[in-house]
């Protein structure tokens, strides 16, 4: 019975020895395939070998389940929701913004050759506007300041305002008609002699008076503007034989180009008289002032001859007569020598004042003809080839 029993405890502890160990080393072996492989480590067998029954690339051992010891899952966290954006302000009346009214623009005008040319008329008008009204008010100034001294000279000066004054009223009706209304209106009012608040009672400024040699060189410059217009002619004339049926032009061209060719010749010939004249000015002035020199020489030395106190009192009172009488008589010389020159200066500037006014008038007129004589050419011209 003893031995019964020990026979038989004996087996039960074999058999529990022998299933503890078994599980036992299956935990082990698998506890050490899989941190092994995470710190790179191979499990081993008894004979330091690789145990590749045990391992192999999916961490499978030996029909052994992995599913009891894999990573448990991370249940993903709920987040809250996101509060909802406060709302914003209401918002108020639209503004009230009254429509614009649509501005139509102005149409474009296309520049042509007539109003090239109406405007350089223009800006010519206007600088003679200013100058005339320039020179009416240092008249009238010079007017105020010798009305009381030499009233002739007032009065001749007066006639000579009125005639200025009708020019720069002539040059302002041209004006009117080449220009704008506003561009009138600016320089109309800018005009001196006809504005109340313009001070005449100012001092003058004082006449330059031209000398043969400057107009001998105005004239020059009148010779040299004549030969530009007629080189210009020549030009029309040579393009006008190149295009047939011109015979009419032609004929209008040559007359003008003769007058042109007479308006030189007489203009070089006065700029020569005005430089000769200018020299003999220049010999009789240094005549003059020799001769002088030597009659206040003599008289001096006439002067030192007389000693006595006798002869020099009654020289001293017929001397005091004599000037008394002789200055009456030069100042009435000197008053008419004066109205004489102003007339002379008052005809010489009048005339040549007319002549360029004329001349610049005639000008004008042609080159106006010549460019729609021309204008009609190019016309006819261009309607021949459409018809061709």
């Amino acid at each position: 019975m003893k031995s019964v029993y020990t026979s038989s405890l004996l087996a039960i502890l074999t058999l529990s020895t022998s299933a503890f160990g078994n599980v036992a080393n299956n935990e082990a072996i698998h506890e050490q395939g899989i941190y092994g492989d995470q710190n790179e480590q191979l499990p081993y067998g008894e004979n330091d070998m690789i145990n590749m029954d045990t391992h192999d690339n999916e961490n499978q051992f030996n029909g052994m389940p992995n599913e009891m010891y894999q990573v448990p899952a991370i249940n993903p966290i709920a987040q809250a929701p996101a509060p909802e954006p406060a709302p914003g302000p209401a918002p108020g009346p639209a503004p009230v913004i009254a429509p614009m009214p649509y501005i139509t623009p102005a149409p474009s005008q296309p520049v042509t050759r007539n109003a090239n040319k109406k405007l350089r008329k223009a800006r010519r008008i206007a600088r003679f506007i200013k100058k005339a009204d320039n020179r009416a008010v240092n008249i009238a100034r010079t007017i105020n300041a010798v009305s009381s001294t030499k009233p002739k000279l007032a009065a001749k000066l007066a006639r000579k305002l009125e005639k200025v004054k009708l020019r720069l009223d002539k040059a302002l009706r041209k004006l009117e008609r080449n220009v704008s209304a506003e561009k009138f209106q600016q320089i109309s009012a800018a005009v001196k002699i006809s504005n109340p608040a313009t001070d005449l009672k100012a001092k003058p400024k004082p006449f330059k008076r031209m000398t043969r040699r400057a107009r001998a060189r105005k004239m020059v410059r009148k010779v040299k503007k004549i030969s530009r217009r007629g080189r210009k002619i020549v030009r029309k004339l040579s393009i006008a034989k190149r295009s047939g049926n011109t015979t009419k032009l032609n004929q209008e061209l040559s007359k003008e180009l003769l007058e042109l060719l007479e308006l030189n010749v007489a203009a070089k010939e006065k700029a020569v008289e005005e430089e000769e004249e200018g020299s003999e000015e220049k010999d009789s002035e240094e005549e003059e002032e020799v001769s002088e020199e030597k009659d206040s020489e003599e008289e001096e030395e006439v002067s030192e001859e007389k000693d006595s106190e006798e002869e020099e009192e009654v020289s001293e009172e017929n001397s005091s007569e004599e000037e008394e009488e002789d200055s009456e008589e030069n100042y009435s010389e000197e008053e008419d020598a004066e109205e004489k020159a102003v007339k002379e200066e008052d005809s010489v500037e009048e005339a040549a004042e007319e002549e360029e006014d004329a001349v610049e008038e005639a000008a004008e007129e042609e080159e106006d003809a010549v460019e729609e004589a021309a204008e009609e050419e190019e016309g006819a011209v261009e309607e021949d080839a459409t018809e061709d």
